[in-house]
């Protein structure tokens, strides 16, 4: 079995349960099992948001071992710093709801040439959704660098924000 078939079927199987989460979620949200109070609200959401995020993950690891490209990926001409700037964007809202302050610490224009754009982003936020969600209520610090022709970003952790 290829990998693009064993994704491909583990993406299904949890899917569906994934689809009863989000269901639930909803019918829980539009008051159909009663009212929610205030403090029930919060929870719900953030089921809401965890299940959505999955989903985005799920068709990122879906998209990246189909042969071909994703879609709407063009090859660009970029630099690190739009890298950076891009995957901060993106995860800045994410890890500031799991209490992680995710900075930026070189922001330079480091020409990379070409490359596919959509597909570098979606394997790095993959990759930095999993290390925003083992470190909880850190400060994580996003450092992208060209090596070789090619975009290189490190993450680096610090200790707990005492603020």
């Amino acid at each position: 079995m290829k990998l693009s078939d064993l994704i491909g079927v583990l993406g299904h199987e949890l899917r569906t349960p994934l689809a009863a989460i989000l269901g639930y979620q909803e019918l829980l949200s539009d008051g159909l099992y009663g009212e929610l109070s205030d403090r029930q609200r919060e929870p719900v959401e953030r089921i809401h948001q965890s299940a959505q995020q999955l989903l985005y993950l799920l068709d990122g690891l879906q998209e990246l071992a189909e042969v071909g490209s994703i879609a709407h990926d063009e090859i660009v001409i970029g630099d690190t710093g739009e890298i950076s700037r891009a995957l901060l964007s993106r995860l800045q809202a994410f890890a500031q709801s799991r209490s992680v302050k995710l900075t930026g610490d070189d922001q330079t224009a480091d020409a990379l040439g070409a490359f596919r754009l959509q597909r570098f982003l979606r394997a790095a936020e993959i990759a930095l959704v999993a290390a925003i969600k083992s470190s909880h209520g850190s400060t994580l610090r996003l450092h992208c660098t060209r090596e070789n022709g090619a975009a290189v970003c490190s993450l680096y952790g610090c200790a707990l924000d005492p603020a």
